[in-house]
């Protein structure tokens, strides 16, 4: 069955990716999935609202400058990378545009793009589905119509490659579905098997591997694939160091199915923006969602006292013994297993100030009540690093009514995707 298509002028780029238009005889606007700005596309609509149309393009009338070929076979059926056609250098800048256009409500410096010093081979984190078909074993990302195998994934770093060729060898011992967490110090990786999640986004038991499964997953470690973790059996390495250049004993130790950034040296910049806009001299700092310590061995430093908070078990504990090195040195960290917007609730209400706080949510950001307690509380600098700039704009609107921003610098994290890293400083 043929699609009608529409001709639709692309003029910008939205949160997630897509391309904004608009067609010859309609007022709404488009957001065209694989669209650029400057370009004239065919779309099709998938969905259509008062104010809005969502499409996807069938053809591109006039391609933009920065649209190449993509480097990956699977492109456009693979849900790993959205990019793919993007010229690399064009994507730190498309990336700056969404990150300005969520913002453009506050007034705000220029922003500094830190561009990714690879495009491929750079990712040292990733987390793929599994599951068994007629066609054989399918290991990859989901696309739009479940498990799209891919063999050799070219964002992966070689670490990741070999590990996941590895674990094809062993399809018969591997369940019906689940999920493979890997993680790469950039010289050796460990897997982690795991449930999967349905459509519904709730987690599905993993059924029990098949077979002798611990002599099985026993054979395929080596020099590069050094541990794999599985529900009830752990052979080889658990854990690595990762994140330690420039910062001695600072590194941080973790396994596959602990949060890591995506890629090691954007992460050091990352690290060093932070330690930047925080400046020094602090009396009492707060870090929030505080990980394994990505920040707090640099923030312990530049405060007389700092706390830092996870709510997560086993970034807790990373946490912990990340402070008793600190305190070898002289900094004196303070960790608190809860949540975030408990520790401020608390905080607000007994009237405590922190002279610097830090925070690093998830997807989801803050939260309107968590930020005006965080508003309450921040007598100094307040520095957000969002993984979504959507709901950092969000809490934004509430940490601006009683500081400016100073500074935004946005990081190209993830090449061939449309994610972006971003750090606000707010005076």
């Amino acid at each position: 069955m043929n699609v009608a298509g529409e001709r639709v002028a692309i003029h910008g780029v939205a949160h997630g990716g897509d391309g904004v238009g608009k067609a010859d005889a309609d007022p709404r606007t488009w957001l065209v999935a694989g669209a650029l700005p400057g370009e004239t596309v065919i779309a099709a609509r998938s969905e259509t609202r008062p104010r809005m149309i969502r499409g996807h393009s069938l053809e591109v009338v006039t391609p933009s400058e920065a649209r190449v070929p993509a480097p990956c076979a699977v492109a456009g059926t693979c849900g790993g990378c959205g990019w793919q056609h993007v010229r690399p250098d064009a994507q730190a800048r498309l990336k700056r545009d969404i990150v300005e256009g969520l913002l453009r409500r506050f007034e705000h410096p220029a922003i500094t793009v830190v561009a990714s010093p690879a495009a491929l081979g750079y990712r040292r984190r990733a987390r793929m589905h599994f599951e068994h078909t007629r066609a054989g074993l399918q290991l990859g990302f989901f696309g739009r119509k479940g498990v799209v195998d891919t063999p050799d994934c070219v964002v992966l770093d070689g670490p990741l490659r070999h590990a996941f060729a590895q674990l094809r060898t062993l399809a018969d011992v591997l369940p019906a579905h689940g999920e493979v967490h890997a993680i790469s110090d950039g010289a050796r990786a460990v897997l982690g098997v795991a449930s999967s999640s349905d459509a519904l986004g709730q987690r599905v038991p993993l059924p029990p591997l098949r077979g002798d499964a611990t002599s099985a997953l026993t054979r395929i470690l080596d020099d590069v694939l050094v541990g794999v973790i599985a529900p009830g059996l752990a052979v080889g390495v658990t854990t690595l160091a990762i994140d330690g250049a420039g910062l001695e004993d600072m590194s941080i130790r973790t396994g596959p199915f602990a949060f890591a950034q995506a890629q090691a040296a954007q992460n050091a910049a990352l690290v060093a923006e932070v330690q930047d806009a925080a400046g020094r001299g602090h009396r009492r700092g707060l870090e929030l969602y505080a990980g394994s310590g990505n920040f707090t061995r640099v923030l312990a430093p530049l405060c007389r006292t700092l706390e830092a908070v996870e709510l997560d078990p086993g970034g807790a504990n990373n946490l912990q013994a990340m402070a008793a090195r600190l305190g070898v040195r002289g900094g004196r960290v303070q960790v608190r297993r809860e949540s975030a917007t408990s520790t401020l609730a608390r905080a607000a209400a007994a009237g405590e100030q922190f002279d610097l706080v830090v925070l690093d949510p998830p997807r989801g950001g803050l939260g309107l009540k968590a930020a005006k307690d965080l508003a309450k509380v921040a007598s100094g600098r307040v520095i957000y690093v969002s993984c979504d700039p959507a709901t950092l704009a969000r809490d934004l609107v509430v940490l601006t009514a009683t500081r400016r921003i100073g500074r935004i610098t946005a990081f190209d994290m993830m090449p061939m995707t449309p994610e972006v890293e971003v750090v606000v400083s707010l005076v």
